[in-house]
């Protein structure tokens, strides 16, 4: 099987502490051939100290003079400077078991599409809560499966080159959901082969989480289908193929659907 590029984007910002875990458990990749761009955000700590003692040429550094505050800016970096087939994503408070990138590159091969992403392990402050980060059984992730919630996770995704121009990069003036809005962008060219495997470990930390305030996420829900609406007519997508009429119109109706399911599982745990 051919083994193409893999460009993985590593943002990150003062974590020198836990970054060092993030970096190893991509050189430990069952698949190997991959660059790892370190995009820093402007850390104020001794992060990039870490970068050296690794001392292999697949880690690339990226600098920044100083913090942006925007998730955006440090991956967008990221993929200008990649040179990989393929651009997966890994947060570097995250981490990625061995057979990832591997699982991911037989499953796009087998389907032929332009984007997958995997289902996470959730370690909650520290603890390993042994259950599945998202529930979902289909091989496929399609436009409309994310009309309904965000299923791909950040720190497991992945997309082909071609797409870039077409997708241009994550909403740099989003600070939240900015991941959810591309994935839509991405899922209109192409469906997200899924590999239901917990191939991340996703370190989540509730109480930080805009997840927890419900009126956030609803907000945060509607600004990204008026991010897609706005680069359906950046990009010129024929009409054909826009989805932003339909999508606007069912906010409410998502809305109530999304608060219901939020309910029923704060009822179930």
């Amino acid at each position: 099987m051919d083994k193409p590029l893999v460009s993985v984007i590593m943002p990150t910002w003062n974590r020198a502490a836990i970054i060092g875990d993030a970096i190893r458990s991509v050189l430990a990749q069952t698949y190997s051939n991959f660059e790892l761009l370190v995009c820093d955000d402007g850390s104020a700590d001794k992060t990039y100290e870490i970068i050296p003692a690794f001392n292999d040429e697949r880690i690339k550094w990226l600098p920044a003079k100083k913090n942006s505050g925007k998730p955006s800016v440090p991956k967008n970096r990221g993929i200008k400077e990649s040179k990989g087939e393929w651009i997966a994503f890994l947060d570097s408070d995250d981490q990625w078991l061995p057979d990832k990138l591997e699982l991911q590159i037989q499953a796009l091969a087998k389907t032929n599409l332009k984007a997958s992403s995997t289902n996470a392990r959730r370690i909650v402050n520290g603890i390993d809560k042994d259950e599945p980060f998202i529930f979902w059984n289909r091989r496929k992730i399609t436009f409309k499966d994310l009309f309904f919630g965000n299923m791909v996770i950040n720190s497991s995704a992945m997309f082909h080159r071609s797409l870039i121009d077409k997708v241009i990069g994550f909403p740099e003036y989003m600070t939240i959901a900015e991941d959810y809005a591309l994935w839509l962008r991405v899922a209109t060219f192409t469906d997200f082969a899924y590999v239901d495997a917990e191939a991340v470990k996703y370190f989540d930390q509730p109480a930080k989480s805009v997840r927890k305030e419900e009126v956030k996420i609803q907000t945060a829900r509607k600004n990204v289908f008026l991010d897609y609406k706005k680069w359906e007519a950046e990009i010129n997508l024929p009409i054909k193929d826009r989805k932003s009429f339909n999508m606007l119109k069912n906010i409410r109706l998502l809305s109530l659907i999304s608060l219901a399911i939020n309910m029923i599982k704060k009822l179930s745990r």
